[in-house]
């Protein structure tokens, strides 16, 4: 996924641990129903690549 989408191993490791996310401890993967599911993993994804700053009011 890391070379496919042009991150580190690093950033992609904190994406999966912010998430909450433990593939490896299921043998199902369901995807959410939820219409906005890839709209919220892109801005966590954004969070943890682009840290937002103290004050920064560009937050939801």
């Amino acid at each position: 996924m890391t070379a496919e989408m042009g991150v580190s191993q690093s950033a992609d490791s904190n994406l999966w641990r912010a998430l909450g996310l433990k593939l490896h401890l299921v043998e199902q993967f369901r995807v959410s129903p939820d219409s906005q599911l890839i709209d919220k993993v892109h801005d966590m994804a954004d969070l943890c690549l682009k840290p937002a700053r103290r004050g920064d009011r560009t937050l939801r």
